[in-house]
């Protein structure tokens, strides 16, 4: 059995990265062959995936929406593209990031994956659920920082709504009382 070794460059390595990078956000499945099921952000039980999200997060809190700008126009694909959100931090349920930075503020902006199909988002515009995303709203976010700040650490499973039933059931999984 002889073994073919394939030279390549640089950039094709980088472009490999890259679309691996992006492949979680979609689950593994093409945007298209997604079902948009609206308002399934709205559940209050936490399933086995949630959990996993739940885990991962580095910041875990219960912020109160301020301000939604703009949407780019665009899904992410290639390009990552994100919608920011101005939050007011309620309550911080866990935080691998502010115990490095004390004397964070109370405000902070998120950067929501704008993935086709994600329960996050508009079932036919590249931009956040309008229902969900309005000013005064209570979400709860599960985040992790990265070189141009704060992100949801999902598309699909790291927003839910800051009801006392999501809240405990987070609690619960977090280890908290």
């Amino acid at each position: 059995m002889s073994q073919r070794f394939i030279a390549v460059g640089p950039l094709f390595v980088t472009l490999w990265l890259l679309l691996g990078a992006l492949a979680p956000c979609s689950g593994g499945k093409s945007p298209a062959r997604r079902n948009h099921q609206k308002g399934r952000v709205m559940q209050t039980a936490l399933d086995d995936r949630t959990i996993a999200v739940l885990a991962k997060a580095e910041l875990v809190l219960i912020g109160q929406i301020e301000k939604v700008e703009d949407s780019p126009r665009l899904w992410s694909g290639r390009i990552l593209a994100f919608q920011s959100v101005h939050y007011l931090v309620e309550r911080v349920l866990k935080s691998e990031l502010f115990a490095k930075t004390p004397g964070q503020s109370a405000k902070i902006s998120v950067r929501h994956l704008l993935v086709q199909g994600a329960r996050t988002v508009d079932a036919a515009e590249p931009r956040l659920v309008a229902d969900l995303f309005q000013p005064g709203q209570r979400l709860l976010l599960l985040l992790k920082s990265d070189a141009d700040g704060l992100r949801t650490l999902d598309a699909d499973r790291a927003v839910l709504l800051a009801d006392a039933e999501t809240v405990k059931a987070v609690e619960r999984s977090l280890g908290n009382k």
